[in-house]
């Protein structure tokens, strides 16, 4: 899918910045987002859940209010959970492992030690990925709560995945806090809710994972 991007800035009144984000609101309220001059014009179509995040900084004299909405297209959402399914195929048997050389000492076993450590961690994130696309089917798309075994699988794979070093360690508070707001939502059965707390989780692995490649 080919990028495309739209910038504004500008210096305005208080007024007139008031009556951008009026216009803003009013599309977001249609459902529908345009930026841009006729020409380059870029159309957003907007899902129902939204990935809201809002920044104030104060320092020195300047002051700063930032505002980022994020979202995934519905249609993006639907191919996802198309090739997860196309994805479910039978394992092919395992080759037989190679005997052990027991004449390089330990020095190859710490390497082989880090490497299945490394390889863990990928296959946690390729399992909280299948999962977050199964969680976003049934909340975004079929409006309704998911299979508790997924979202407790979710729930524990989100825990230990805040246990390694050095992949994203200044974030793991703040993406646990959000976790607990997760689970709260889905107790508590109030599907909105629920739906922006793992918008709000997804954005944040995403970001992190983009950080700490």
């Amino acid at each position: 899918m080919d990028k495309k991007e739209q910038k504004l800035k500008r210096r305005v009144d208080r007024e007139g910045a008031a009556m951008f984000l009026e216009e803003v609101a009013m599309g977001m309220r249609a459902g529908k987002l345009s930026i841009g001059k006729s020409a380059e014009r870029l159309e957003l179509e907007l899902p129902k859940v939204l990935s809201l995040e809002i920044k104030c900084k104060s320092k020195k004299g300047k002051e700063k209010f930032g505002l980022s909405l994020s979202w995934i297209s519905e249609s993006q959402a639907e191919q996802d959970t198309a090739e997860l399914v196309s994805e479910e195929r039978p394992k092919s048997s395992p080759k037989p492992k190679p005997k052990k050389d027991h004449k390089k000492g330990h020095k190859k076993e710490h390497k082989k030690e880090h490497k299945a450590k490394k390889e863990k961690y990928k296959k946690l994130k390729n399992r909280m990925q299948d999962d977050l696309v199964a969680l976003r089917s049934s909340t975004a798309q079929a409006g309704k709560l998911p299979d508790r075994e997924v979202f407790e699988k979710f729930c524990a794979d989100s825990r230990a995945m805040c246990t390694y070093r050095k992949k994203g360690e200044p974030h793991y508070e703040e993406y646990l806090g959000r976790l607990e707001e997760f689970v709260e939502a889905y107790e508590a059965a109030d599907v909105p809710t629920l739906n922006l707390a793992l918008e709000s989780l997804i954005y944040m692995k995403e970001r992190c994972h983009d950080e700490y490649k």
